[in-house]
Parts: C-alpha cells; structure tokens; sequence
C-alpha cells in the first residue's frame, strides 16, 4: 500500500477534490463505489470533509459556496511558494482565480489558477495537510492527466512553471517527471467538444473496472459515458449526479475487494 505522510515534491499531483450541492449524497455515493469513510472530526473547515481509505487521506468532498464554480474535481499541484508559483503561471500566460491564501486553521496554503489553455488547477503548499497519504491502490487516486488540444503548449507552460520534463511522446500521450520520477501524463485530446477547455482529469484506481461501472449505474442520475482497454488497463469514463466527470482505471493483477 503506498502511503505518504510528508510533503510531495513541487509540481507533483498532491491533492484532490470535488464541490457539490448534496454533500451527504456525494459522501454515501462515493463512499460505496471507492470504500471510503469520511473524516467528519470537529476542528475541520465547514462543509467538507476529507474521504480516508483504510485511515488515511485519499480526497475532499465539499459544499459548493457558488453557483459560478462547477461541480468538479479539482487536482492539486504542489509547490514550496504558492505565491511564486501563481506568479510563474501569470507569466507563463495563465490566470489568477483565487489569489494565495492560508486555509484550514494551519492545514496550508491555495491559490487556484487557470493554465494557458484554459485548465484550472490548485496550487498547494503544504503545512499540516500534506496532500495524499494513501495513492495507487483500489479507491484512491491512480493519475491525474491533462487533456489538452494543444499538447506542445501545454508541455511548454508547466515546463516554465514547474520545471516538467517529459518522457517519450506515444500516440498523443506524454508523461510529465519530477526529479526524475513519473508524476502525471498530459494527453492531446482532439475529442474534446468545442468551447470546452482544457482539463486536468482524475482516474482512480479500482480492483475491478466492471465491478465499478455497475455499482455506478446502481446510482441514480450517474452515467457511464465510455467504457474501454487502454494501455494502462480497462477503464471506464463516468459522469455523476451533479455533472462532474472522472475515470476510473483497473489495476493490473489486484484481486477484487471483499
């Protein structure tokens, strides 16, 4: 079980989180198709919660506080200055959505951005939440992937800001390092509807791909929008109740829980 418990180095996938409506609903829906318990402990931000998969943190759930901000996940990027980093993003072409801030009573500090193409990410330096403490097992996360039309600039805007290198390009798809170690992928994604803008995606880990999708379509207002064999394993794309989007993705010779 790969687990963390200090800081992630800067420009490494840290954290995620999606913004609801029904948060009671999100937790249970949730809650059964990853196997997570929520962290509901007083002493924590209103209105959310942080999802544990055996004890530890593997994502947030909360409230939407408006109606302009999309029911999302939201992936998180480290950094060690959030506020030279939001700067680096300007620079490279991006935009400012939220300015820098401390949150949570010590747990860090956020800006989210919006990337050249469009993308809208979190900045996260750490303080006491490091970011996730549980990683690529079933019901966590397994990658965050950037799904780009213009993957040579996108490669050229987190290289400026984070430093990226890259792997070898295959069919469209790259991988991003940090210090040397895979850390996310981007992908040229010419299926993205017009108007639609760039966008990180989540994919988590599951022990079964078919499993899952039936346990989704068990839930109301929730749709399986592809299901496929991709390179990394069989995968599914699915749409839940408030329009948030995210796949999952079958872990290779991991046995089915329970």
């Amino acid at each position: 079980m790969p687990t963390r418990d200090t800081a992630w180095p800067d420009g490494s996938p840290c954290w995620v989180d999606l913004s609801v409506d029904d948060l009671g609903s999100a937790k249970r829906r949730y809650g059964h198709l990853f196997g997570w318990d929520t962290d509901d402990s007083p002493g924590g931000d209103e209105g959310y919660v942080t999802c544990l998969k055996n004890g530890r943190a593997a994502a947030g759930i909360m409230e939407r506080t408006s109606a302009d901000e999309p029911s999302a996940w939201l992936t998180y990027l480290a950094t060690s200055d959030v506020d030279a980093t939001t700067q680096r993003v300007v620079e490279a072409g991006g935009a400012v959505i939220e300015e820098p801030k401390d949150v949570g009573r010590g747990a860090g500090r956020l800006a989210v951005v919006r990337d050249a193409s469009g993308g809208v990410l979190a900045l996260w330096g750490a303080g006491a939440h490091t970011g996730f403490q549980v990683f690529g097992e079933p019901g966590t996360v397994a990658a965050c992937v950037l799904l780009t039309r213009d993957l040579q600039a996108s490669r050229a805007f987190y290289e400026q800001v984070f430093g990226y290198t890259f792997g070898e390009e295959q069919g469209g798809l790259v991988t991003f390092l940090v210090d040397g170690q895979p850390a996310g992928a981007m992908h040229q994604a010419d299926q993205l509807p017009d108007g639609v803008d760039a966008a990180w995606n989540v994919h988590f880990a599951v022990a079964s791909r078919d499993a899952t999708v039936a346990m989704a379509e068990m839930e109301d207002d929730t749709d399986i929008l592809m299901s496929f064999d991709s390179p990394a394993g069989p995968e599914a794309v699915i749409r839940g109740p408030e329009g948030e989007v995210f796949n999952v993705t079958e872990l290779p010779d991991t046995p089915p829980e329970g």
